[in-house]
């Protein structure tokens, strides 16, 4: 199976858990719980949802998008690596996109374990 179809298909299994839990997004940080600068593969979930593998990125996923933010070190890496999903760059961008999410009524959801 192709890396694409592959998270097409996670994508929409965190998708149908979203619903159940009534969130509106759920959050792909690059750190582990540490904030550690080298992330364990355990860790690497906006990699595991996403296929991008560059060091900073968040990936936040709502029940209609996906959305990877990057820095302008990663543009061409991130447009290759989310094909077909909305690429947006900044970090105050990611927080506003957030906020509006839960605005709408609903929960975030963040993997930190």
């Amino acid at each position: 199976m192709k890396m694409q179809e592959q998270i097409l298909q996670r994508l929409a299994a965190l998708r149908s858990l979203m619903s159940r839990e009534k969130m509106a997004a759920f959050i792909f940080p690059s750190t582990d719980a540490h904030n550690s600068e080298y992330v364990a593969d355990y860790w690497k979930s906006r990699e595991w949802i996403s296929g991008f593998n560059g060091s900073a990125g968040t990936v936040v996923v709502t029940m209609n998008e996906a959305a990877l933010w990057t820095d302008s070190r990663y543009f061409s890496g991130s447009r290759r690596a989310t094909e077909g999903h909305r690429n947006r760059a900044g970090a105050a961008q990611n927080a506003r996109y957030a906020l509006h999410c839960r605005m709408a009524g609903a929960g975030l959801g963040r993997l930190d374990k």
